[in-house]
């Protein structure tokens, strides 16, 4: 592994403490702002805030080499909409994942997306060098399919379309055997893979003793369906 952007964040990820790792899954609703009206999943707010923190700490100690051009963030809305880019591709993933995901599903807003993690420039700039890395994390033990496929379906979308360099599916807590299961699926189904699949990366973290399995998105393709 000699990607530097990868091993930045799973850096950051090694400092988190065993107790982030083991919160009780509380739900607030009344202070918390959903724009999507769901289901709050308040426990993996708090994961995803420490490792921003964790991040952000590295990089004031000059632990982690970050251009000094892109601004770290984190939770905040990409938005898009396939009629932007004309790609018939796309229209047709979505409409395979709201099949996947059923009739009460609220994906339908005009793509809306809060990416988890974000190391870029800025709102507006898709220039590839200054897209270094988009993240989504999981933190469910027994996290399903139906939540695992709208966040992947998301990464291959950036990679695609927005130019990130590099994107990482974190999950937390969830045995490597379930998630390399719901990858497998997913291609199965050919909802939308990006053509730069050697910039999309799962970590998967069983729980806080174990160390992180990195899958490289190309690397498992060419093994598994080869």
């Amino acid at each position: 592994m000699k990607n530097s952007v990868i091993l930045n964040f799973v850096k950051a990820l090694k400092e988190i403490d065993e107790r982030d790792y083991t919160l009780a899954n509380a739900v607030i609703k009344d202070d918390l702002i959903n724009i999507f009206d769901d289901k709050f999943t308040t426990y993996e707010n708090n994961f995803v805030t420490k490792l921003n923190e964790k991040y952000a700490i590295l990089n004031n100690l000059k632990q982690i080499d970050e251009p000094d051009q892109l601004i770290r963030q984190f939770q905040i809305p990409k938005r898009f909409a396939y009629s932007e880019f004309g790609d018939e591709n796309i229209k047709l993933a979505f409409e395979k994942i709201q099949l996947v995901l059923g009739k009460n599903n609220e994906i339908d807003e005009e793509w809306i997306t809060i990416p988890d993690f974000i190391i870029h420039k800025d709102q507006e700039d898709v220039n590839s060098e200054n897209q270094r890395l988009i993240a989504e994390v999981k933190t469910e033990k027994q996290l399903s399919y139906k939540k695992f496929v709208w966040d992947f379906f998301k990464l291959n979308l950036y990679l695609e379309k927005l130019n990130f360099q590099n994107g990482i599916f974190l999950t937390v807590n969830c045995s490597e055997t379930i998630i390399l299961s719901h990858l497998e699926t997913y291609i199965k189904q050919k909802i939308f893979i990006t053509t730069n699949p050697e910039k999309l990366f799962l970590i998967i973290k069983e729980d806080f003793s174990t160390s992180e399995i990195i899958v490289n998105l190309n690397d498992f393709i060419k093994k598994t369906f080869h």
